[in-house]
């Protein structure tokens, strides 16, 4: 039975690098994995939303080219979500990240009904809420049940996998500095802001929680060089 690999891009580091690891480290052939966007913006969203969200995908595009592959967009409009993010411009869109797990599972099952199918995610042990470790072990789970046509006796036919669920983002940070020139590409070509530049000559804004974020993974590095070399970020505000 032939085995695929589906690595879920969000556009930042820790989707990127996650899919940086299980690349390299397996030494997947090109035609054992393919990339997917989902495109979540509706069309009750806000223009700024809007906007976020096309950033995201291309800089998600920009990563799989790195890899010379093109990127699966699927879309996933979240109109709950916009409709509160309209009551709420701090709304939170909870259970996210649960949604991306079954529509990917669902999207394996339909297109790889004769391969052992892998779905990569960028969970980070700090992100809390669904993005988990235990949220994958328990997803796991229920695949067996929700999908009982992959699942052949003992072998997991779909299974959730997230490389860094018990690290947090300085930990992949090193690891992509590890991983030399490639590694250093992705997070130039990354997107961890919550705006998409345009308000802010096509930089970071620097303040909001992604790009804190972003900020404290670099901070948090334990290596002896100057934070402006290893991050090769451009924020608008450096606060």
């Amino acid at each position: 039975m032939s085995e695929k690999f589906l690595f879920l891009l969000s556009g930042g580091i820790d989707s990127s690098i996650s899919a940086l690891k299980i690349i390299s480290e397996k030494r997947l052939d090109k035609r054992d994995y393919s990339f997917i966007f989902f495109d979540r913006r509706s069309k009750i969203s806000g223009i700024k939303t809007q906007a976020a969200f096309k950033k995201e995908k291309k800089s998600a595009m920009s990563i799989a080219n790195l890899f010379d592959k093109e990127l699966t967009i699927l879309k996933l409009p979240m109109d709950w979500y916009a409709e509160a993010k309209k009551r709420n411009s701090n709304a939170f869109p909870h259970g996210r990240n649960t949604l991306f797990l079954a529509a990917s599972s669902s999207y394996a099952a339909i297109n790889f009904p004769k391969s052992k199918c892998n779905i990569v995610v960028g969970f980070v042990e700090d992100e809390g809420e669904d993005a988990t470790d235990e949220v994958v072990k328990k997803f796991n789970i229920l695949i067996r049940f929700a999908f009982p046509l992959h699942n052949g006796g003992n072998d997991q036919f779909i299974k959730i996998i997230a490389p860094f669920s018990k690290k947090n983002k300085h930990d992949i940070l090193k690891y992509a500095y590890k991983k030399g020139k490639i590694g250093q590409q992705i997070i130039k070509k990354s997107w961890s802001c919550y705006a998409d530049g345009s308000e802010f000559d096509g930089k970071h804004c620097g303040s909001c929680v992604g790009c804190l974020k972003r900020k404290t993974g670099f901070r948090m590095m334990n290596i002896e060089r100057d934070i402006e070399i290893m991050d090769p970020t451009h924020y608008f505000s450096c606060h």
